[in-house]
């Protein structure tokens, strides 16, 4: 009997060294697959053998699953520990199922027409993994699965002898017929498990069960008594138990909408009223932490000055020069405060403060006339097949830039020598001009070029914006709360801040932060120009042939 026990053990393991032995073969074929998918230049013509191949491979998971739910049960209900077998079977099922996965992704990269390269590559290196694995694991189930299964066997056989101690294990189980009540089903379901395993697996030891079922007779009067107190509890008590179920189960069922709908109302109160409450928690919170301070050294200075005027009298001074000298006391009303001013970056007049913003809108708009009466497109018909669009892109950018800085030369110049401009630094003020149209140009040039006479609408909209947003006329902060908002993403701001610093004196940090933001923005139009053009350029000939023939525009 034992030695049909054991054998039936070493059955499951000899399977599962022949399952690892089949699934190397496996491994081998797809390794050869994987080399002609590499090779070949239909690829997809190993799809059929690369399926063929895994349904095997997934044959050899299912049985190793099967023998680690074994292992389980055993390890369950002998009370032994399997858990070094079954995290070997484990690691061995994982390494092919990792194999499965990638051979999954080839075959999915196969079916949708791709060559499978990287997919086979990745296979390949697995493999070498597997095969490994699988060895190592085949010499594992030969000498120590092997041995720990005949140990288990003898256990159990040693057990199936000593019939009056595992009756006692029974009896010290019967003490928890309450937790045997609660998890009745679980119970039920692993014996029938243990059941089905002993009458597969264990047929020739259902003598031994019988004779050990006999032993235990001696000692069946305690057990029933054990087993009459159990039933006792089931008959009366259990249905007092599910009667006090069931009134709670009304109960909450009863109340549970009431407080469902409150804890809604209450939701509702919150999500109303955390918006206003946080926002006055977070102006409390900036006064204390932002001007409490000021007003706190605000009252200690107040202080300080009452005290000295009440010390030195001067109260009581300025009421009688005021009472005595009507003059005084006419010329203190009427200059109560004498102020001394003075000027940090002086600016010559008023045209010279001015000098900025209109040098910076003669360069805008000298840029628009530009894109207005001069092509941005190739109009050479020998050179389309010669030059690509981006070629034509950079070539026709140089050219407007060119002329862009010829005409910020004469601006700048001129406002030096003709308008007589007071300016603190005048070279510098001549080559940021030059600089500001490079980057005015740059902006309006990409966008006629990308979208034609829409693009020459959006430079002159971005001009309107920018007369009033940019700050040149007035402070931004005396202007509308729109034109603040847009201030910073205007290309004006900084180009007018720019010649600001050269007319009434540099502060290099902040010329410096000025001109980054401006390059920034001369590069950014530029380069989704170069990377925009090819896309746009088709379509937006194809519109202007349309307009062309609609007779609408010259």
């Amino acid at each position: 009997m034992e030695a049909a026990l054991t054998g039936s053990l070493l059955s499951l393991s000899n399977n599962l060294d022949t399952q690892a032995k089949a699934a190397q073969k496996d491994s081998q074929a797809l390794r050869n697959i994987s080399y002609g998918i590499l090779a070949s230049d239909k690829p997809s013509d190993f799809r059929e053998s690369l399926d063929n191949v895994k349904s095997g491979l997934e044959y050899t998971t299912q049985y190793n699953q099967q023998f680690i739910d074994t292992l389980k049960e055993i390890e369950k209900n002998e009370n032994v520990d399997l858990s070094k077998e079954i995290d070997k079977v484990k690691a061995a099922n994982n390494r092919i199922n990792e194999s499965l996965r990638l051979v999954n992704q080839l075959s999915n990269a196969l079916k949708n027409g791709s060559s499978g390269t990287a997919e086979a590559t990745k296979l390949l290196d697995q493999l070498s993994k597997l095969d490994s694995s699988l060895s190592s694991f085949r010499d594992y189930v030969k000498k120590d699965l092997n041995s720990s299964l005949v140990s288990i066997s003898q256990r159990i056989m040693d057990e199936l002898n000593k019939g009056q101690t595992a009756l006692s294990n029974v009896q010290s189980k019967l003490n928890t017929i309450d937790q045997v009540i609660n998890s009745g089903q679980a119970i039920l379901k692993n014996g029938k498990t243990r059941i089905d395993r002993l009458q597969t697996v264990l047929p020739s030891i259902e003598q031994q069960y019988i004779s050990a079922v006999k032993n235990a007779q001696a000692n069946f009067p305690k057990v029933k008594s054990d087993v009459a107190k159990a039933a006792n509890f089931v008959r009366n008590d259990l249905p007092q138990l599910e009667q006090r179920l069931t009134n709670a189960t009304a109960s909450v069922n009863k109340n549970l909408p009431t407080l469902l709908n409150g804890y809604d109302q209450a939701v509702g109160l919150l999500n109303k009223n955390q918006p206003q409450a946080k926002k006055a928690l977070s102006d409390l919170a900036d006064f204390a932490q932002n001007k409490l301070p000021d007003v706190e050294k605000d009252l200690k200075k107040a202080n300080k000055i009452f005290k000295k005027l009440d010390k030195d009298d001067a109260v009581d001074k300025l009421i009688d020069t005021l009472k005595n000298d009507l003059k005084k006391q006419a010329g203190i009303i009427a200059n109560p405060i004498n102020k001394k001013t003075v000027d940090v970056f002086p600016v010559k007049d008023y045209g010279s403060g001015m000098t900025p913003f209109y040098t910076a809108l003669s360069v805008w708009v000298g840029a628009l006339l530009m894109v207005s009466l001069l092509t941005v497109d190739n109009k050479h018909k020998s050179l389309e097949s010669v030059l690509t669009t981006r070629q034509v892109f950079l070539g026709k950018a140089g050219f407007f830039i060119m002329l862009g800085m010829l005409q910020a030369l004469i601006v700048s110049v001129g406002d030096l020598l003709i308008l007589k401009a007071g300016v603190e630094s005048p070279v510098l003020f001549v080559l940021i001009t030059i600089f500001c149209s490079i980057i005015f140009n740059s902006i309006v040039y990409t966008c006629v070029s990308l979208l034609g006479n829409p693009g020459k609408a959006i430079a002159i909209v971005l001009l309107v914006l920018q007369i009033a947003g940019g700050g040149g006329t007035f402070p931004i902060q005396t202007t509308p709360q729109f034109f603040q908002n847009i201030s910073p993403y205007l290309p004006f701001t900084y180009a007018i801040d720019s010649l600001r610093e050269t007319v009434g004196g540099i502060v290099p940090e902040i010329l410096i932060t000025k001109l980054i933001i401006l390059t920034l923005f001369g590069i950014g139009f530029f380069v989704v120009g170069l990377i925009l053009k090819p896309v746009t350029d088709p379509l937006m000939k194809r519109v202007s042939e349309k307009v062309d023939q609609s007779n609408v525009t010259e």
